[in-house]
Protein backbone atom coordinates (compact mmCIF):
# COMPACT_ATOMS: atom_id res chain seq x y z
CA UNK A 1 0.00 0.00 0.00
CA UNK A 2 1.30 3.38 -0.83
CA UNK A 3 1.16 6.84 1.44
CA UNK A 4 1.84 10.10 0.59
CA UNK A 5 4.80 12.02 0.84
CA UNK A 6 8.13 11.74 -0.31
CA UNK A 7 9.81 8.82 -0.80
CA UNK A 8 12.12 7.46 1.90
CA UNK A 9 14.74 6.57 -1.38
CA UNK A 10 14.30 10.27 -2.28
CA UNK A 11 17.58 12.21 -2.00
CA UNK A 12 18.36 14.68 0.78
CA UNK A 13 18.09 17.74 -2.01
CA UNK A 14 14.33 16.62 -2.77
CA UNK A 15 13.67 16.03 0.99
CA UNK A 16 14.74 19.14 1.22
CA UNK A 17 13.06 21.03 -1.04
CA UNK A 18 9.37 18.98 -0.47
CA UNK A 19 10.01 20.13 3.55
CA UNK A 20 9.95 23.50 2.46
CA UNK A 21 7.24 23.40 -0.03
CA UNK A 22 5.64 21.79 2.93
CA UNK A 23 5.88 24.99 4.75
CA UNK A 24 4.81 27.19 1.82
CA UNK A 25 1.73 24.29 1.52
CA UNK A 26 0.95 25.09 5.04
CA UNK A 27 0.89 28.66 5.23
CA UNK A 28 -1.60 28.63 1.98
CA UNK A 29 -3.92 25.61 4.10
CA UNK A 30 -3.92 28.76 7.33
CA UNK A 31 -5.17 31.21 5.10
CA UNK A 32 -1.73 33.66 5.63
CA UNK A 33 -0.89 33.58 1.89
CA UNK A 34 -2.97 32.91 -0.91
CA UNK A 35 -2.52 30.47 -3.62
CA UNK A 36 -0.85 33.53 -5.68
CA UNK A 37 1.92 34.05 -3.08
CA UNK A 38 2.32 30.53 -2.70
CA UNK A 39 3.37 30.15 -6.44
CA UNK A 40 5.33 32.92 -6.48
CA UNK A 41 7.10 32.31 -3.34
CA UNK A 42 7.77 28.19 -5.02
CA UNK A 43 8.71 29.52 -8.30
CA UNK A 44 11.11 32.18 -6.53
CA UNK A 45 12.96 29.96 -3.80
CA UNK A 46 13.36 26.61 -5.58
CA UNK A 47 16.24 27.34 -7.83
CA UNK A 48 17.18 29.07 -4.91
CA UNK A 49 17.31 26.31 -2.74
CA UNK A 50 18.89 23.55 -4.82
CA UNK A 51 21.44 26.18 -6.11
CA UNK A 52 22.32 26.97 -1.70
CA UNK A 53 22.43 23.24 -1.99
CA UNK A 54 24.31 22.46 -4.74
CA UNK A 55 26.91 24.56 -3.09
CA UNK A 56 26.45 23.24 0.07
CA UNK A 57 27.68 19.73 -1.31
CA UNK A 58 29.96 21.12 -3.52
CA UNK A 59 32.25 23.01 -0.63
CA UNK A 60 31.48 19.61 1.29
CA UNK A 61 33.70 17.79 -1.03
CA UNK A 62 36.07 20.70 -1.60
CA UNK A 63 36.83 20.12 2.37
CA UNK A 64 36.88 16.22 2.51
CA UNK A 65 39.62 16.51 -0.63
CA UNK A 66 41.73 19.01 1.23
CA UNK A 67 41.91 16.52 4.15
Amino acid sequence: MSCWGISENASEKEKLKSEVNNYFMGLNSCGIIDYTAYSELYDACMPILEECYDRMKAEEEEEEEEE
